[in-house]
């Protein structure tokens, strides 16, 4: 719909919240981070697909730090309501295809010991005898926090994980991944790699004619395409 499309056009990078040094940062033209979303912009351009617009990416505080790609169309209700999965891309069905474990995964690479198993968070889960689910929320938690206190009280507030339940994952981690500290801030860099992974993606998807909408650590494609 006319109505709910955005025109696709530059900036196609922001730094938000930028420290005072990066108050009126721009990239170079000719940056590869530039570039990169220049191609996918005007291969989008030719695409249609439900809250069409821009696909940015965005930084935080500087131009080094978070870094995710973004466009409104992963705001689409997909939980309670799974609209986002029910609309179209160049009129056809959509499935999303996602990273498994991928902060885990990065950060494990970051450190010279890449997962060669099939689904970290499930070998973990089973070491401490807890859901995936909870795994993932405190993992998602963890590159964040300081500490384990810290890291309780997060994943319970925004993952509903017992305190309990966060020290048997915490635990788990430890003797699986030994000499690894996973209190690192991590989080905001490991966003930033994703970026850098799903840009690749995208820009892989275009040599092939196949069209990607980035969705934080996944990307919808039309289903054929799977």
């Amino acid at each position: 719909s006319p109505y709910v499309e955005q025109i696709i056009k530059p900036p196609y990078l922001r730094v938000n919240e930028p420290e005072s040094e990066y108050d009126d940062f721009e990239w170079d033209k000719e940056h590869p981070e530039l570039e990169s979303l220049i191609t996918i912009n005007e291969y989008a351009k030719e695409q249609s697909w439900t809250l069409k617009a821009p696909i940015k990416q965005t930084f935080k505080r500087n131009p080094f730090t978070s870094g995710r790609l973004i466009t409104p169309f992963q705001n689409l209700p997909s939980r309670d309501y799974d609209i986002r999965k029910n609309t179209l891309i160049n009129g056809n069905p959509i499935v999303e295809v996602d990273f498994n474990a991928n902060h885990l995964r990065i950060f494990l690479a970051f450190h010279k010991q890449p997962y060669q198993g099939s689904d970290p968070y499930i070998e973990i889960a089973e070491i401490a005898g807890v859901d995936r689910a909870s795994v993932k929320g405190v993992f998602v938690s963890l590159l964040n926090c300081e500490d384990i206190e810290e890291l309780k009280a997060v994943a319970l507030k925004h993952f509903k994980v017992s305190k309990g339940n966060t020290g048997k994952i915490d635990k788990a981690l430890k003797e699986r991944f030994k000499e690894i500290d996973f209190y690192s801030k991590f989080g905001v860099h490991a966003m930033n790699y994703e970026g850098v992974i799903l840009k690749e993606v995208l820009l892989k998807g275009i040599k092939e004619d196949i069209f990607m909408l980035p969705i934080h650590d996944a990307i919808a494609v039309q289903e054929h395409h799977k």
